[in-house]
């Protein structure tokens, strides 16, 4: 059977400036539920009279005050044991909520900012937008000690009427799985470091915005974005300090390896009414990520192979 070709264009933030990615997918189709996930609504905490602008949703955690999420659990969008928690977070507007009464929408909004950067709905609209993958590391001590990392999503709504501003605060907590035990680590570390002197990691991680991933030359599955921050991890060498020449990289990915068994979080996809959560793993049986990296342009050049697994959900889980 012919699989169609998959195509991605990347934004990309890492240790060096800029990335170019060949990513060959396998498709395959699985016919498999998906597991029904809730959301948990956080207003924030700013002023109860505008609280309602801008609220967030969040997948696999009950509502509360603050997220609290343990790596590898439900909540953990990778569902890794993996040193960090990638939270699942979507920003909603106007919304009529009797946790805050006292709040009226005022639609349409003037502007919305997030940081770090959030899919922002129609400003008119009383909709969420997609979930937007937060990551949050946990803290690692000298003896490999593991302890809860933290980070916070910030909003800034802007309304026409009274108040005119809604500043919201989302703080997110990861905490350590004692079932999962310390991530595996890149064997480029310490005694095993780039003998010729120079940088020897490199962690690429995929921007919120500006990416493309295009399944099959034509029809209806393009244009959607790859999952944001998805990570790997790569071992350099051969360069000096000075970053010449340019260094030799290869990366381990699988099941054990700091990578883990996929590249990102799933992504949920609506093409054509279809809803879908596609899957991408790593594909090694053809080979492990390698190429080149150069420190001083910037430029990379290399190859990830992925199957991409296809799975049918509903509309209430995309």
């Amino acid at each position: 059977m012919n699989h169609p070709r998959s195509q991605q264009r990347w934004a990309a933030r890492g240790s060096l400036k800029t990335g170019h990615l060949t990513l060959p997918m396998v498709l395959a189709l699985v016919l498999a539920p998906v597991a029904t996930s809730v959301a948990g609504r956080f207003t924030g905490g700013d002023k109860k009279r505008s609280d309602c602008y801008a609220e967030f949703e969040v997948e696999n955690v009950a509502t509360a005050s603050k997220v609290e999420c343990m790596e590898g659990t439900a909540c953990d969008a990778d569902g890794q044991c993996n040193g960090q928690c990638t939270v699942n977070v979507a920003l909603c507007l106007n919304q009529t909520d009797p946790n805050v009464p006292k709040c009226t929408p005022e639609p349409p909004l003037l502007s919305v900012t997030s940081d770090p950067s959030l899919e922002v709905p129609d400003l008119a609209s009383t909709t969420c937008g997609r979930f937007t993958g937060v990551v949050v590391p946990l803290k690692t001590k000298k003896h490999g000690a593991q302890r809860p990392g933290k980070d916070k999503v910030v909003v800034i709504a802007v309304a026409n009427g009274k108040p005119t501003q809604d500043k919201d605060t989302l703080r997110i907590k990861c905490t350590p799985n004692p079932s999962c035990g310390p991530p595996p680590t890149l064997p480029c570390t310490r005694a095993n470091a780039n003998p010729a002197g120079g940088p020897n990691e490199l962690d690429l991680v995929v921007a919120n915005s500006g990416t493309d991933l295009d399944i099959g030359w034509t029809g209806i599955s393009h244009n959607f974005p790859v999952v944001a921050n998805s990570t790997l991890s790569a071992c350099l060498r051969s360069c000096g300090p000075d970053g010449t020449p340019p260094c030799d990289l290869q990366a381990s990915v699988g099941p054990g390896t700091p990578n883990g068994e996929t590249f990102g979080a799933p992504l949920p996809l609506l093409a054509a009414s279809v809803p879908v959560c596609v899957v991408n793993e790593w594909n090694s049986t053809v080979g492990t990520p390698m190429g080149t990296a150069d420190p001083l342009t910037g430029e990379l050049n290399f190859q990830i192979n992925l199957t991409s697994k296809v799975h049918l959900s509903s509309p209430t889980q995309v």
